[in-house]
């Protein structure tokens, strides 16, 4: 690996994580070399299984029970692989710093945030800081990560929105001002313009405190829009690696390929998104040659079976395919100028599946919803974006009945759900006309219970003949085999328990799907595979969707029409490409401007600031 300007903050060399299946050793991953300068960030990417977030753990010595790793860590000029436990755990906080995805596993619910973010400091005589002294710290400290308000500094996590969480788990991590932060995938759950403040933050802190950031992420756009270096891992091993702009315009690997491609676009809706056909094989089912052979549509017979070695391509980018040189304009990113999808034109007369005049929510003096009017014809799908805390999952609950309204009409089916007197045939009505598919689906399966008992429940609520025949198709429906209705919610992949989600919505042969940020935890391969399904469940049962997002990119491959929604109102609608392409409001402008662009090619900019 070529040296840098920048002093190294931490190099891993020859990192291998392993364990024991069946009595029998399994390699997890395999001689992983990271080398992170200090004050820059680098990138792990790849889909889940790929290795990225045990790799952040074995760099922590956080491995779970029964997991061991081999390899060198130096975090300066320090051998980390050289102490003993005890002196590894002193390592985390005072130079090795951790954020998780979900802050709430970082912090403590019962103890105040400011408590949180100074536990670890001392003062010169080695002991706490005393109370008063600890919050004006705790004050200050926050104020670094953005967060002005003193009074956030006695409040508990709960209090506080997603984002702010996620920046008092920041401001905890760093207290000690340690050389390297890891942050395991910090923007998933945010909303776009959340997600750019932390990203703008966790980078601005890495260049003031020439701190080491190492991203674990699946979101290609994050990875380029503040990083360095990426590197790319699959079935445990780097793939690829080198500077955003080659690895985004010069991909050299097929799988680094496959991931820009199922990237939904933003300037345009594509007939359909790109996918990578299976899934990263597990480890002890890893082929024997190149690990991605099985997948690749390039893969010749040397590539079954020989292992390729990682080897330097040119300025320092790193691939691991036999290939690589003939495959460089088939690898290329191209731009398909597909003609637009045509929009589901709804006339005015239509009558509407769901309609909502001055639809309202409160809850005590604070309005979620603020006097919503929508309607969604046969046949469209119809988005709701916005930040978190916009409304939108308070609207779409009460489009199926599970929120009832304050004020305001909310038909479905020809049935107002704002009314006092529903009989049970109008919750029949309500039911077969739609049904919601969460966000999580693990948490609405019973993990006790078979995916076929869930699938079989629905069925019977709408006095279905012939139950396990039905249980059948419903997964063939959404892509899944018969044989997944053996099997237990914790056996499933995410997109396999997703797809099982939309199949218990249908169950009920609804005539609109309520998806509920169904894609937003999924890696781009897998939520491509979500997007296409949505897309021909549209075409074969003529279903109409409403489709709840933060993501722009998303909202313009699924939706026909959006809504976009602040502090409870409706500020800007209309086409999806029109309003995505000239946004009207201030605030519909500043959510298109937040989405996560790459990096200039510092390259490019050196040219540019040549004499002529």
């Amino acid at each position: 690996m070529t040296s840098r300007i920048s002093p190294t903050a931490l190099v891993a060399t020859g990192l291998s994580v392993r364990g024991v299946r069946g009595g029998a050793p399994v390699g997890l991953t395999s001689d992983v070399d990271i080398e992170v300068p200090a004050g820059e960030a680098v990138a792990i990417v790849g889909e889940s299984g790929s290795g990225k977030s045990l790799t952040a753990r074995a760099l922590l010595s956080l491995l779970p029970r029964g997991l061991a790793s081999s390899g060198t860590i130096r975090i300066g000029d320090r051998d980390v692989s050289l102490l003993d436990d005890a002196e590894r755990r002193r390592l985390r906080g005072s130079e090795l710093a951790f954020v998780m995805q979900d802050p709430f596993t970082m912090l403590n619910p019962l103890e105040r945030c400011g408590s949180q973010v100074t536990a670890a400091l001392r003062g010169p005589d080695g002991r706490r800081l005393r109370k008063a002294a600890a919050r004006d710290e705790a004050v200050r400290r926050l104020a670094e990560v953005g967060i002005a308000d003193p009074a956030v500094a006695d409040r508990y996590p709960f209090e506080l929105s997603g984002g702010m969480r996620q920046r008092v788990a920041i401001a905890a991590a760093i207290a000690e001002n340690p050389a390297v932060l890891i942050a395991d995938e910090p923007t998933t759950a945010l909303d776009v313009t959340t997600q750019k403040e932390i990203l703008d933050l966790l980078e601005r802190l890495s260049r003031s405190h020439r701190m080491g950031l190492v991203l674990i992420t699946h979101d290609l756009r994050v990875a380029f829009s503040v990083c360095t270096r990426i590197y790319v891992m699959y079935a445990g091993e780097i793939v690829e690696a080198g500077r955003p702009v080659d690895v985004r315009n010069r991909p050299r690997h097929p799988y680094t390929a496959g991931l820009l491609r199922t990237e939904p676009p933003l300037d345009r809706r594509v007939h359909r998104l790109a996918r990578i056909p299976g899934a990263v094989p597990a480890p002890g089912a890893r082929p024997a040659g190149c690990r991605f052979a099985p997948r690749c549509g390039w893969a010749e017979a040397d590539c079954h079976d020989h292992h390729p070695a990682l080897t330097v391509l040119h300025l320092d980018h790193q691939v691991r395919c036999r290939r690589a040189d003939e495959l460089t304009e088939q690898l290329r990113p191209s731009r398909t100028d597909e003609p637009p999808e045509p929009a589901v034109a709804c006339a005015a007369s239509d009558r509407a599946l769901i309609r909502t005049r001055a639809l309202r929510r409160t809850y005590g003096p604070r309005v979620a919803v603020a006097g919503a009017d929508i309607e969604v014809h046969a046949g469209e799908s119809v988005g709701l974006v916005g930040e978190s805390g916009s409304g939108k999952t308070t609207l779409a609950r009460m489009l199926v009945g599970l929120t009832r309204p304050s004020s305001g009409s909310v038909e479905v089916g020809g049935v107002d759900l704002a009314s006092r007197h529903l009989s049970s045939a109008d919750w029949a009505v309500v039911r077969s006309t739609a049904q919601m598919a969460f966000q999580d689906p693990y948490s609405t399966l019973n993990p006790h219970r078979t995916i076929g008992a869930a699938l079989r429940d629905g069925l019977r609520l709408v006095g279905a003949e012939d139950i396990h025949r039905r249980t059948d198709e419903l997964l063939e429906r959404v892509g899944l085999s018969g044989d997944h209705a053996r099997r237990m919610p914790a056996q499933l992949s995410g997109g396999e328990r997703q797809r099982v989600a939309i199949a218990r919505a249908l169950a009920r042969s609804p005539r609109v799907l309520v998806c509920d940020e169904i894609v937003s935890a999924l890696d781009v391969s897998v939520q491509a595979h979500i997007l296409n399904l949505l897309r021909d469940l549209q075409v074969r049962l003529g279903l109409s969707l409403v489709f709840i997002t933060h993501d722009l990119a998303v909202a313009r491959q699924v939706t026909d029409r959006i809504y976009v929604l602040k502090d409870g109102e409706i500020v800007e609608q209309g086409a999806t490409g029109d309003v995505l392409d000239h946004p009207r409001h201030p605030y519909t402008q500043r959510l298109v401007a937040s989405v996560p662009s790459p990096r200039p090619d510092p390259g490019t900019e050196l040219e540019r600031g040549k004499p002529a």
